[in-house]
């Protein structure tokens, strides 16, 4: 493709994973013939590896796109909580105008995948409070 950009979104650690699962899920999904992405999650600047259950996902057009959404074991303690991370959304477009609507779409579900994990946060929280 013609066009491409990178997204990259910083959060702590087990924002980054719940963030990166929840929109990797949409790789494939979203994309068309004039643009398709790539989710990957980093920390310190290092790509994480997807583990055994790292996945890709095959779109309709039979072409592969890699999801570094998970590090394998959900919740392990090797990473200090803290740490800071990022997801990288990788999108190739045919033209601008399907960059923009890409960018745009990935955007907003990096956003909302953000708020959702927060009202989560927020629920346990309360929960454990009570």
């Amino acid at each position: 493709m013609d066009h491409a950009t990178s997204l990259r979104f910083s959060f702590d650690e087990r924002r980054a994973r719940v963030v990166a699962d929840a929109i990797g899920v949409e790789v494939g999904e979203i994309d068309d013939d004039r643009s398709g992405a790539a989710v990957s999650r980093e920390r310190g600047g290092e790509a994480v590896d997807g583990g055994d259950d790292g996945g890709s996902h095959d779109s309709d057009d039979g072409g592969r796109h890699d999801v570094d959404g998970s590090d394998g074991a959900r919740g392990s303690g090797d990473v200090e909580e803290g740490a800071e991370s990022a997801v990288v959304v990788e999108i190739d477009a045919a033209d601008l105008v399907a960059l923009r609507a890409s960018c745009n779409s990935w955007t907003r579900l990096v956003a909302t995948a953000e708020r959702v994990s927060e009202a989560g946060r927020r629920y346990a929280a309360a929960a454990e409070s009570r």
